[in-house]
């Protein structure tokens, strides 16, 4: 059918909460798959977000992970190479650091960030730009939701060590009222 990139242009709108929390639950099935298995997507972003609609008005909508084609199984926990797009992606992999898992979930917070805001948290024209923002500047968000603004702001730590892992984004209030 079309991805959720296509989708949020065609809305001209963002997602409310419950849209947003809709999407994440179904795709929480997948993501719970490749935590178990070490694996690490590397290219988590809007139009890898597979939409398949399930009504004639295309209100409603069934979501799918795509494009696994740079992902990898990291039996070591651990990931060097500098693959996916670049406004999603992690901080420790746009510093050409060792990175985990927990890489998906910075990119899964910009791109919660953006259904929730029609925009990326940082935009910049090069890696280094990128890099300066997110490291000097906090993205200012202030979803309606206080959970959600608590799930973003522990997604989008840049430092890795202190970002959220994915057995407690799971277990987030988010997801749990």
């Amino acid at each position: 059918d079309t991805n959720l990139s296509n989708v949020l242009k065609q809305r001209k709108s963002s997602f409310n909460v419950s849209e947003i929390k809709k999407i994440l639950t179904q795709l929480n099935q997948v993501f719970h798959i490749m935590n178990v298995n070490n694996i690490i997507h590397r290219d988590l972003k809007l139009d890898n977000i597979l939409v398949k609609y399930t009504n004639s008005n295309k209100t409603e909508f069934d979501v799918k992970l795509g494009d696994f084609g740079v992902s990898t199984i990291n039996d070591s926990l651990f990931a060097q190479t500098q693959i996916g797009t670049v406004l999603t992606m992690a901080p420790e992999i746009l510093r050409g650091e060792i990175y985990t898992k927990t890489a998906d979930l910075w990119s899964l917070g910009v791109i919660i960030y953006q259904m929730h805001f029609n925009q990326y948290p940082f935009i910049a024209n090069t890696q280094i730009q990128l890099l300066n923002l997110i490291e000097k500047i906090k993205p200012r968000f202030t979803p309606k939701d206080s959970k959600l603004a608590d799930l973003l702001k522990k997604m989008l730590k840049p430092n890795q060590q202190e970002r959220i892992n994915w057995e407690n984004y799971f277990q987030h209030p988010f997801f749990n009222d």
